[in-house]
């Protein structure tokens, strides 16, 4: 059911929706661009102080969910990284004692042949 959700809704913003218009957020950046502080807006628009600053960090991408979403997308990216050192040791070790014993022949081999090259 969330995959259908997922394709036909399309993708969510994480949290609680923003207590804001689109008109009071608007309002606010207006206000912040103006160089207003964060107490002047919130008196000014009746907004809460937590809600002002989301809009506000919103913008430049340091709200909350912004930086929760940024650090799922590193974290996902690190697991990512680890699976795939995981593998590649995991295939190093299977692969190389097949490896040694090849060259161990091999290397026993030349030997031979290089005493039996001694007593011509």
């Amino acid at each position: 059911m969330s995959d259908f959700n997922r394709v036909i809704r399309g993708p969510r913003e994480p949290g609680r929706p923003l207590a804001a218009s689109e008109a009071q957020i608007e309002e606010v950046r207006a206000l912040h661009k103006d160089g207003k502080s964060r107490r002047f807006i919130v008196g000014r628009t009746g907004l809460g102080e937590r809600t002002v600053r989301t809009i506000i960090e919103k913008k430049q991408g340091k709200d909350r969910t912004s930086r929760k979403r940024a650090f799922e997308r590193k974290l996902f990216k690190d697991k990512l990284r680890a699976a795939a050192y995981r593998s590649k040791i995991k295939q190093r070790d299977d692969y190389l004692p097949k490896r040694i014993n090849v060259h161990q022949k091999t290397a026993d081999e030349l030997i031979k042949a290089a005493k039996g090259l001694g007593k011509r």
